[in-house]
């Protein structure tokens, strides 16, 4: 058992966040929620992550607000980093709890997406609904508000939601050997802490300072992450 996890037989769904974060909010804001203690999941044995997935592309889901800044950023670098380490097979997406439907990358991510060699060309944002939520075997929220927004309408999804941070932290506890449906697997596991410093804060509209750490931070994770998917 991990040692941040926490046993408790009260947990219906395996998980349950102590606050019911609002459905609605202002792109930009800052948001926080204070998240429950890991607990061991129950009752969740046919949402495994990966499952039922053989013969089909596994789907990665990113979400964070707007689906203009972080969110597509990860998305489109996920595909990057997948490509310098040889990934095969995984579909990489994102959407936004708040989207501004149909808008482009913002010009600062977008800007900093290409230094790193990646392409935003193409991208629209799109709205989060439960036809996204439930294709995806695997969800990376940016924010612990994200993730608790996905878990409130979706409390079975616990052993595959996740924010970006707390994934890799968790990871970085696993042995390097351990990767793909192993290695997710295991995580999913227990629930552990989600943390309010595991959150990437939001650049909307905070000038291209900001956009070069928020971007350096996802690139950072996901260089990580991303190679231990295959």
């Amino acid at each position: 058992m991990p040692h941040d996890a926490e046993v408790s037989p009260d947990a219906a769904f395996g998980f349950r966040e102590t606050s019911r974060p609002p459905k609605f909010f202002t792109i930009g804001a800052s948001i926080s929620v204070n998240s429950a203690w890991a607990r061991p999941c129950q009752n969740t044995e046919k949402l495994s992550p990966l499952e039922g997935v053989a013969g089909a592309m596994p789907h990665l889901l990113f979400i964070c607000t707007g689906n203009v800044c972080r969110s597509p950023f990860a998305e489109r670098y996920a595909r990057l980093a997948g490509e310098r380490c040889g990934l095969a097979g995984w579909d990489f997406s994102s959407a936004g709890a708040g989207a501004l439907v149909g808008a482009s990358m913002d010009k600062d991510m977008a800007h900093e997406l290409t230094l790193l060699g990646g392409d935003p060309i193409g991208f629209r944002a799109r709205a989060l609904d439960r036809e996204i939520i439930t294709s995806a075997d695997l969800i990376i929220a940016m924010e612990t508000f994200h993730r608790g927004y996905v878990l409130d309408d979706h409390p079975g999804l616990v052993r595959r939601t996740f924010t970006l941070g707390q994934l890799a932290r968790i990871a970085r506890d696993h042995p390097q050997e351990e990767h793909g449906p192993e290695l997710l697997a295991a995580i999913g596991a227990f629930r552990h802490r989600a943390r309010d410093e595991d959150d990437i804060p939001d650049p909307y509209r905070r000038g291209p300072e900001i956009a070069h750490e928020v971007a350096g931070s996802i690139a950072g994770l996901l260089d990580e992450l991303v190679p231990r998917l295959g």
